[in-house]
C-alpha cells in the first residue's frame, strides 16, 4: 500500500515538473519564432500537460509494478491538482480549459501507467527439450 501511494506521489510530482519544463521549452520556442497566437499557446499547453503526465503515469506504474491504469490515472489527477494549486496561488481562476486539461492529464497518466506496467518486459519462453 505504501509503495502504491509513494508511486502516485512520485509520478504526480515528476509529471508536474515535466509539464512545467515542457511549457518553458514551448514558450521559448514561441518567443524565438515571434508568433504569439492564442490558439497555438493553448494547444502547446495541452500537449505539454499530456506528455508530462504520460511520463508521470509511466514512472508511477514502473514504481508500483502493478495496477498501471489506476496508478497512472491517480498520478494524472494528482498532477492536475498540483498544477491547479499553483495556478490558484498565481490568481488564475479555473475555467472550461481546466476541465479539458484535467481530462487530458487523466487519460495521458492512465495511458502512461498501462505502458509502464506492461511495456518493456520481454516474456521468457520455455525452451523445449528435443
Amino acid at each position: 500500500m505504501k509503495r502504491k501511494v509513494f508511486s502516485v506521489l512520485t509520478g504526480s510530482v515528476c509529471g508536474s515538473i515535466s509539464v512545467t519544463l515542457l511549457v518553458l521549452l514551448f514558450s521559448l520556442i514561441i518567443v524565438k519564432s515571434g508568433s504569439l497566437n492564442q490558439s497555438l499557446v493553448l494547444m502547446l499547453c495541452i500537449i505539454a500537460a499530456a506528455l508530462g503526465m504520460f511520463a508521470g503515469g509511466f514512472l508511477a506504474a514502473k514504481i508500483a509494478d502493478s495496477m498501471g491504469l489506476l496508478i497512472g490515472a491517480l498520478s494524472g489527477a494528482a498532477g492536475f491538482l498540483i498544477l491547479l494549486a499553483v495556478n490558484a496561488v498565481s490568481g488564475t481562476v479555473p475555467d472550461a480549459v481546466s476541465l479539458l486539461r484535467f481530462a487530458v492529464m487523466l487519460i495521458a497518466g492512465a495511458a502512461g501507467g498501462v505502458i509502464g506496467v506492461n511495456g518493456g518486459r520481454k516474456k521468457q519462453r520455455k525452451r523445449r527439450k528435443r
